[in-house]
């Protein structure tokens, strides 16, 4: 293993670096690839934390093994890390939007440093999403069906009043909340007044 081989390759090989997670019970390590799989160095230890492997392959059992590695050291992979800003919901905790700073190369996070909560603007837009993934605000327009219906339309309910206060935070004079509230939901609003109508 020449130390300054994986210097001198990683430029051209960023999705070959791997992220040592464990030791593993049969004498080994384990390590996560830049690719976003897990592949494991049999028969040794302390082989570093970060490495640039050059050969592997999948056993019998399906598991990729690292047959030739070289060492990376930290300060040559950050020189080729990026930094993003990431916004982001915590389902466990009612979709709370939270925001982070994370360096990383490929999938492997090097660092992660939490930031301060976004804008209005951006908590309004980060919720809109989640609706989205949920299956949209449609789902709230669901009469009887299955428990877990019920409960995503529960969710979707909390989630669009979430909305609307991310919405009032950052009005100014001149707005009204009625001008910024997506289209998406006046259809909802107008049942939920008793002002639908079949359209609705």
């Amino acid at each position: 293993i020449v130390p300054s081989l994986g210097k001198a390759l990683l430029p051209g090989f960023l999705d070959l670096i791997a992220m040592y997670k464990s030791e593993a019970s049969y004498g080994g390590s384990t390590y996560m690839l830049s690719l976003g799989r897990m592949a494991r160095l049999d028969n040794i230890k302390n082989a570093g934390e970060y490495m640039l492997v050059l050969d592997t392959n999948t056993g019998d059992d399906g598991k990729t093994r690292i047959r030739s590695f070289c060492t990376i050291d930290d300060q040559s992979l950050k020189n080729v890390a990026v930094q993003k800003d990431i916004f982001f919901t915590v389902p466990s905790k009612g979709h709370e939007v939270r925001a982070r700073r994370v360096v990383q190369v490929g999938s492997l996070e090097l660092s992660s440093s939490p930031l301060p909560l976004p804008s209005g603007e951006q908590v309004s837009q980060i919720l809109m999403d989640t609706i989205r993934s949920l299956g949209g605000v449609y789902k709230v327009l669901v009469v009887g069906g299955s428990q877990s219906s019920k409960a995503t339309a529960k969710k979707l309910n909390d989630l669009r009043g979430r909305v609307r206060l991310a919405i009032e935070a950052t009005k100014n004079s001149n707005d009204t909340t009625e001008e910024q509230w997506p289209q998406a939901f006046y259809s909802i609003d107008a049942i939920a007044d008793g002002k639908g109508s079949a359209d609705d």
